[in-house]
């Protein structure tokens, strides 16, 4: 009887053991809730700006970044490209024009018709494709935001999960001796087991959206689909957006001074100088007025109605970031919560009073506090680029 009450104490000092014997994942005193990757020494390659670190990984910064989308964006090349064409053919146009002999009655002749028309479309056209310009580079700045936090996210995930996966693997091999001491059922074992396995489940997800997201980033900036990099974070500091009295007055403004509404404008500034032309151009027919009316009346509708989505897009926008500067605050508050609750646990734990195992939830739960908190700053950072920035609010834009 006593050797079994030995053999007994000897077994329930194994599982203690084990218990206690899970290694703490990682010291979190003095963790800052947002950082910034920093590279140590890095030198540059020669006739380039490419920048590597000692291991020869390319190191590259936002500004980097987005220099590289917008040299690897085929739609922003094809449109510089046609307005070095239109701003040539509008020089030469311009030139022969000049040569031109005016008609003795003062009034314009079919060809001075021509080249007026012809000088004035053009220059809508360069005017709307530098504004598209504009749009596409704004659309590219967010675009690289959006890459280089969705890369931040999925690697604190992966992180996070890797700590889950190994809390689950501890908490199964305490299971299946505590199984063998009949001290929890077949059916509790059997949810240890689950949970471990959708735990190793969740890291190789979360690998795969890594990979994902890497190769997400190389396509952009159109780099070789085997180049190592590591990225140094955007800055994405917490300013909130001016308080706003009248939100509709300011609405009104943005929808006013986009680019979209800019680009429309000159349409219809066209449209009308057509009808004008035309109708100084001895008796058009009905037929041919009715279609410089329509277009007219296109382009004051087509305005209308960007002034009309954006001015929506500009008001819900600003009610969203001040739903999203509330979850700041609480999400602020639990991670400070997290960190508390966590230095108590390492109290408790220098004390004996508490496992290793213990530790490590609570280290987890400031990682998943830290998290969320970071993935609000972000989203807020995004969301104010875009309320700063109207025509990205147009969905038509």
């Amino acid at each position: 009887m006593k050797r079994h009450y030995l053999n007994r104490l000897v077994v329930i000092s194994t599982i203690l053991s084990l218990f206690m014997s899970v290694p703490v994942f990682a010291s979190i005193e003095g963790k800052e809730i947002k950082s910034t990757k920093k590279v140590e020494t890095t030198t540059k390659e020669e006739g380039t700006d490419n920048t590597y670190n000692e291991n020869g990984v390319r190191i590259i910064d936002f500004d980097e970044a987005l220099k590289l989308a917008e040299k690897n964006n085929s739609s922003l090349k094809t449109l510089v490209e046609s307005l070095e064409i239109m701003e040539d053919q509008k020089q030469k146009l311009s030139e022969q024009y000049a040569t031109l002999s005016p008609d003795a009655t003062g009034a314009l002749n079919a060809v001075e018709v021509n080249f007026i028309k012809s000088i004035d479309s053009l220059t809508t056209n360069i005017n709307n494709s530098e504004n598209s310009k504009e749009l596409i580079k704004e659309a590219t700045t967010l675009s690289v935001m959006s890459l280089f936090d969705n890369f931040y996210k999925v690697e604190k995930e992966l992180n996070i999960a890797q700590k889950n996966y190994e809390i689950a693997k501890t908490e199964l091999a305490n299971g299946r001796i505590k199984k063998d001491l009949n001290m929890i059922s077949e059916n509790d074992f059997f949810k240890l087991q689950n949970t471990e396995k959708q735990a190793k489940l969740g890291v190789d997800a979360k690998k795969s959206e890594l990979d994902i997201a890497t190769n997400a980033i190389r396509k952009t900036l159109g780099l070789n689909e085997n180049q190592q990099f590591e990225l140094v974070d955007r800055d994405y500091t917490y300013e909130k957006v001016e308080e706003i009295g009248d939100i509709v007055a300011h609405a009104n403004v943005a929808a006013n001074t986009s680019l979209k509404v800019e680009s429309l404008q000159d349409t219809l500034e066209l449209a009308e100088k057509n009808e004008k032309i035309y109708l100084a151009d001895g008796t058009p027919s009905a037929e041919s007025y009715e279609e410089k009316k329509a277009a007219i009346n296109k382009a004051s509708r087509d305005i209308a109605d960007a002034k009309t989505s954006i001015r929506t897009s500009v008001i819900d926008t600003y009610s969203n970031l001040k739903v999203l500067e509330q979850s700041i605050e609480l999400s602020e508050k639990a991670y400070q919560e997290a960190l508390m609750d966590y230095k108590t646990a390492e109290i408790n734990y220098n004390l004996g009073n508490i496992t290793k195992l213990t530790l490590d939830k609570a280290v987890l739960a400031v990682d998943n506090a830290e998290m969320q908190h970071d993935l609000n700053l972000r989203n807020y950072s995004l969301l104010k680029y875009r309320f700063e920035h109207p025509s990205l609010l147009d969905q038509a834009s």
